[in-house]
């Protein structure tokens, strides 16, 4: 008995030896996955009402214990941001006759200031518009090319592919007519159908837009001259006269500009007032270009004279009064208006149709004329006494008949462009 007892216990630690080792193993085997268990079982997780997955018995993991894959994330490859694509700039359009809206009335005001246009500015280019694109385009090329030359310089020759290389096989002769050297191209053309953008730009710029005389004064002429007269025109200096020659009127309007504008005035256009009177900041006249207005009344049979009032700005302050003889039946001066051709005429005035003279001819419209009353012939000692008696009643044949002494006085005091109103 004691033998089969102390067998048994030998088997049984022989079994304990051969079994420890691989419960070890499997002991070794299951720590790292209790570890990670746990680790997850930290992380939240995304769940319903039953609350987490680590308290809900069903979700436990019953199945064997198990090595869990590591998974590697790739990096995703950035995906590059595209350029944004440029909007191209527009191409400037040209402003052309027929265009109408704010570009245009901006050139006209432009014009205007720079003495190349005297009508007033509507945002139409007409035919106003047309002539003055022309006049602009023809002073800048003519100042382009007193800048940089008329002919093309050896520089520009080459650039422009124009020069040839001489062969010397084939020499010239000493006595051969050179080859003239090209001609400087217009910088602007020379119609007034566009003004493109470059030009566009130069009359924006009317500070840096150039001079080319830079002094005028009496007797001068030319392209410089109709431009002073023009710029004086839109600021109303000056009411007719525009016409390139500078007289006794555009040295008065010279001189009333320069005292209005804070300048000595001399009547002569130098530097200085050519800038001023070119620049948006050039003052207009303030008083009118003419003293006095003349209204003829064909029922009364007379001739008024008004003055300006300032307070009023019109001419309402009664200054003459002549009577005077209207044209008769069949003859009658006619009614209207009349300022573009009025201003004194000859000192004696023969009229050819009727043999007579008469003193101080004034021009009101065509052949409509304010003058004395008739003479056989131009001196004062052959009166025609019936042309006084008829002062007061329709008796000429068109014209306007006074006294010697009112005629004068229309005479010397009414100047060119005196508004007259025949009623």
């Amino acid at each position: 008995m004691r033998r089969f007892i102390s067998c048994l216990l030998f088997l049984v630690v022989l079994f304990s030896v051969w079994l420890l080792p691989a419960v070890d193993a499997k002991l070794d085997a299951t720590v790292p996955m209790r570890q990670a268990s746990a680790e997850v079982s930290n992380v939240p997780e995304e769940h319903g009402n039953d609350g987490p997955a680590q308290n809900n018995p069903a979700a436990r993991d019953d199945t064997p214990d198990e090595e869990t894959p590591v998974v590697k994330l790739s990096t995703p490859t950035p995906v590059p941001t595209p350029s944004p694509t440029p909007i191209p700039t527009p191409t400037p359009v040209p402003i052309k006759k027929g265009d109408s809206g704010d570009e245009v009335m901006r050139a006209q005001m432009n014009l205007i200031s720079l003495g190349f246009m005297t009508t007033s500015p509507d945002g139409s280019y007409g035919k106003n518009t047309e002539n003055a694109v022309a006049a602009v385009k023809a002073y800048l090329n003519k100042a382009d090319k007193e800048k940089r030359g008329v002919m093309l310089s050896e520089e520009e020759i080459i650039d422009l592919g124009l020069a040839t290389t001489p062969d010397p096989d084939n020499a010239a002769s000493p006595d051969a007519t050179p080859t003239p050297r090209p001609t400087r191209p217009s910088k602007y053309g020379s119609d007034g159908g566009t003004i493109p953008h470059d030009l566009a730009a130069e009359l924006n710029d009317l500070q840096d837009f150039p001079i080319l005389q830079k002094t005028i004064q009496r007797g001068d002429t030319g392209d410089d001259a109709l431009r002073l007269q023009r710029r004086l025109n839109s600021l109303k200096y000056i009411h007719l006269g525009v016409d390139g020659k500078i007289g006794n009127a555009t040295v008065e309007a010279v001189s009333n500009f320069q005292r209005l504008n804070g300048l000595t005035g001399t009547g002569i256009a130098d530097e200085a007032t050519l800038e001023k009177l070119y620049s948006s900041g050039a003052v207009e006249n303030d008083k009118p270009l003419h003293p006095y207005k003349i209204y003829v009344s064909r029922k009364r049979q007379r001739v008024e004279v008004y003055m300006w009032n300032d307070s009023a700005e019109d001419y309402t302050i009664p200054y003459k009064s002549f009577i005077c003889s209207t044209g008769k039946k069949g003859t009658e001066t006619p009614a209207g208006t009349f300022f573009m051709d009025t201003g004194p005429a000859a000192r004696w005035h023969k009229f050819t149709e009727f043999n007579c003279w008469a003193q101080y001819a004034y021009n009101i419209h065509r052949n409509v004329l304010f003058h004395s009353v008739l003479y056989k012939k131009n001196d004062e000692r052959t009166l025609q006494r019936s042309s006084v008696s008829n002062l007061g009643r329709a008796a000429s044949h068109g014209c306007v008949r006074l006294k010697v002494e009112d005629a004068k006085w229309i005479w010397d005091n009414c100047p060119a462009g005196t508004t007259v109103v025949i009623q």
